[in-house]
Formats: structure tokens, C-alpha cells, sequence
């Protein structure tokens, strides 16, 4: 029997926009525990696409595409 274990994502690198986990900003490459959720915001001026929050899960966000900022 196999098990997985509760992996940590890393905070993928947005130009344009930040990420927020429970309303503080995080760095690119910070850690984010199994589970948790992640919300991009962009700046002013920018848009954007894609999923406006991310969930961790098992080392991978749990989405097709990452989200972007574009003008």
C-alpha cells in the first residue's frame, strides 16, 4: 500500500501581480502547506486570466493553466 505524503507547493512567480494567503502578501517560491489556497491579485492597470485562486495539493497547484496579469 502506498501512501502520499502532504507535499508543500511553492508560490509560482506572477509578473504584474501578488499573491495572498489568508491577506498576506507572499513571495515567489514561498511555501504553501497541502491544502491551502492562494488568491492572486494584480496591479493597477492589469488584468486577470485564469483562476483567481490556487490550491495546493500534493506539491502541485490543483489547476489546468496558472493565472496571469496581462494589460
Amino acid at each position: 500500500m502506498s501512501f502520499l505524503l502532504p507535499v508543500p507547493c511553492l508560490v509560482p512567480t506572477t509578473p504584474n501581480g501578488v499573491y495572498h494567503h489568508f491577506q498576506r502578501a507572499v513571495a515567489s517560491k514561498e511555501e504553501i502547506s497541502h491544502g491551502e489556497v492562494v488568491m492572486l491579485t494584480c496591479f493597477p492597470g492589469f488584468q486577470q486570466m485564469g483562476p483567481d485562486s490556487l490550491r495546493c495539493w500534493y506539491g502541485d497547484w490543483a489547476v489546468d493553466n496558472l493565472p496571469e496579469c496581462v494589460p
